[in-house]
């Protein structure tokens, strides 16, 4: 967990953000816990120690209308378009960094 603290302040040092998205798993098994839920637990303290907004969205958060698209776009070929393709890991889970991104600016 020392890791993910100095990670996620090594990160808002170098970035300067003044809001915070991420996307929730929400399929963590119990063993997968202290992976997955605590490192949310720590960027929110660190979060709140700074006074930076941190928002959660989840997968369904992530629709074409919540951008002000028309609900017949693929909101994750559009991340392609507006974006570009950043490979070689360029898959849906970072396309869900991009989209927790845009729903706070």
């Amino acid at each position: 967990m020392d890791w993910y603290e100095t990670s996620f302040q090594n990160l808002l040092t170098k970035y300067k953000p003044t809001k915070i998205g991420i996307k929730l798993s929400l399929d963590a098994k119990k063993a997968s816990i202290p992976y997955w839920y605590y490192p949310y637990g720590i960027l929110h303290s660190i979060c709140f120690k700074q006074q930076l907004e941190i928002a959660e969205f989840v997968p369904a958060n992530f629709t074409p209308s919540k951008f002000g698209l028309e609900k017949t776009i693929n909101i994750y070929d559009h991340i392609d378009d507006v974006i570009g393709v950043h490979k070689p890991h360029w898959d849906k889970s970072q396309k869900y960094s991009v989209l927790a991104a845009w729903m706070v600016l």
